[in-house]
């Protein structure tokens, strides 16, 4: 916080370093944010999951793991989420997953910075808000699909404004974002209404 602070009091002409403290800052603090003790019980049923689907090389149509609805139908919504984080898994064990949450907070943080600065908000604003956007979802970096839901959906809204501004092109990567999205988390069915309601909103606001 000191380090933010110094951005606002400092000259960047005589301070050149006053530019890059508060990134620095920003960068420590996002990554301690995601790293703490695993506390949702749901990783090991994802671990399981993931392990599952690469042993019998497809997707489960039916319930595998519980005992009172074995056999039941089952829509694995989050596949692509738990084959990954068995992967990590494999490779790291717990502190793996750890260090990947750390990382998608970190890349969570990046998204917001290069979106604020294309708009064009200062660099000491910038930094407060992703600092105040990282700590008001830290209670949500559980290693859980969630946590890519919210990068996905921080980088649809930046592909959507750059698609706004006209470039076009943005739309296929908007449109590769959403199939990849869809195989890690439900809310996935957010893209299409967050896409929506944003251009209505840029249509109202350009009459």
């Amino acid at each position: 916080s000191l380090l933010v602070g110094a951005a606002f009091v400092s000259s960047p002409e005589n301070r050149p370093w006053a530019h890059v403290a508060p990134i620095v800052a920003l960068v420590a603090f996002s990554a301690v944010a995601g790293a703490f003790h695993v506390k949702s019980t749901d990783v090991f049923w994802h671990l399981a999951a993931g392990r599952w689907i690469l042993e019998n090389h497809r997707i489960p149509s039916s319930d595998p793991f519980r005992f009172t609805s074995e056999g039941a139908a089952w829509v694995d919504h989050e596949w692509l989420f738990q084959v990954l984080i068995h992967g990590v898994e494999r490779l790291g064990g717990i502190p793996g997953l750890v260090l990947t949450r750390s990382a998608l907070a970190l890349a969570l943080a990046g998204v917001l910075l290069a979106a604020l600065r294309r708009m064009g908000t200062p660099l000491p604003e910038t930094v407060l808000v992703t600092f105040f956007a990282i700590l008001g979802a830290r209670p949500r970096f559980l290693i859980r699909p969630e946590i890519l839901t919210l990068i996905a959906l921080s980088l649809f809204l930046l592909l959507l404004r750059q698609f706004r501004h006209g470039h076009l092109r943005s739309w296929i990567t908007m449109t590769l974002l959403a199939v990849v999205w869809v195989n890690l988390h439900a809310e996935a069915l957010l893209a299409p209404v967050v896409a929506g309601a944003y251009l209505l909103g840029a249509v109202v606001q350009d009459r």
